[in-house]
């Protein structure tokens, strides 16, 4: 499934794109990219005037990391990732997910459907 952006067009993507123009900023690793409409965007913004540049996005989904890829892929220098932040050993298991649903109904992420 992919999820639309929940960072663009706002203060936050704004200052995203601010810091990542600054000159000392030339390499950047964005977790969780998504399809890459979102605070990638800013990051890329703000990176793309560079001559030296790199942007790493890890995406482990693959619908989303399919949308990612296609979106950067004539940028050399936006390096699409489809792998985990951690060991694929400290992932959480099915039934903690679970326990981490049933233990806090409240949180928003807590309303998507587990399947």
């Amino acid at each position: 499934m992919v999820i639309p952006p929940e960072v663009k067009d706002d203060g936050f993507s704004e200052l995203i794109q601010q810091i990542a123009s600054l000159p000392e900023v030339t390499c950047v690793l964005e977790i969780g990219s998504s399809s890459g409409a979102g605070s990638t965007v800013s990051l890329f913004n703000g990176l793309k005037g560079k001559s030296a540049k790199h942007l790493y996005c890890l995406e482990l989904s693959l619908p989303r990391f399919a949308e990612l890829s296609n979106r950067y892929r004539e940028h050399e220098w936006v390096h699409c990732l489809n792998l985990p932040s951690i060991a694929t050993e400290m992932m959480p298991k099915e039934e903690d997910v679970s326990r981490f649903f049933e233990l806090y109904p409240e949180l928003p992420i807590c309303r998507s459907k587990l399947s």
